[in-house]
């Protein structure tokens, strides 16, 4: 499940706060909303907008994104969501959707200045590959699903 991707990235890179935001421009509505760690009563999962400008910036960036001060960055240290929880660093990877367009980001946040080690930008690439698998798989069995439909009726 995402959850599992979310805990997973949680657990290989140290973070205590981890977002995955797969959202749908055509609909505008989230496909996939997974989080470990975010404040419960940040209105996270009722929200009707992406995390933040972050996410946004990830999912529009190069294969990794990261910062490790965000003092040190005055654009992103303007960012509400990220001064809501306090954060200092973050890594983040973009999450591709069916059509291999940018669809999302799964993002680690730090509420220290930290440097992401090279591994970690590894890993969390990975993970977000494995969360935009899922994704493909997920509309390929919708597609089938509606094809069997069509098929029988």
């Amino acid at each position: 499940s995402f959850d599992t991707i979310v805990d997973l990235t949680a657990r290989v890179v140290g973070a205590p706060m981890v977002a995955l935001e797969v959202f749908d421009e055509r609909t505008d509505t989230y496909r996939v909303r997974a989080a470990r760690g975010l404040p419960d009563d940040d209105g996270w999962q009722a929200r009707t907008t992406p995390l933040s400008a972050l996410c946004i910036r990830i999912r529009d960036g190069e294969p990794v994104v990261s910062c490790n001060n965000l003092a040190a960055e005055p654009a992103l240290s303007l960012d509400s969501d990220l001064g809501r929880l306090e954060a200092r660093s973050f890594l983040g990877a973009p999450v591709r959707g069916p059509d291999d367009g940018p669809a999302g980001a799964l993002v680690a946040i730090d509420r220290t200045p930290r440097i992401w080690s090279s591994e970690e930008k590894r890993l969390i690439e990975a993970l977000a590959a494995l969360a935009t698998q899922r994704i493909v798989l997920r509309a390929a069995l919708e597609t089938v699903r509606i094809l069997a439909r069509k098929a029988a009726g």
